[in-house]
């Protein structure tokens, strides 16, 4: 059995969290801690691969969903 699993994951880095060079920086930290969540996403709940993303400071700045 074939499976095709699309994950987007889209932001908007514009806030205090992402200034002073530190675009890298947070986005590596963003998509650690999303990388962490879903570790035990299993195929019955998929839909736990859905989630807003914030910054350091707390901000929503984006979400990632999978198709």
């Amino acid at each position: 059995m074939s499976h095709c699993l699309t994950i987007k994951i889209q932001t908007d880095p514009v806030n205090d969290a992402f200034t002073n060079g530190n675009m890298g920086n947070e986005l590596s930290r963003i998509l650690i801690k999303y990388a962490n969540s879903i570790k035990e996403v299993g195929d019955s709940d998929l839909f736990a691969l859905d989630s807003k993303l914030y910054d350091y400071n707390g901000a929503p700045v984006g979400r990632a969903e999978h198709k």
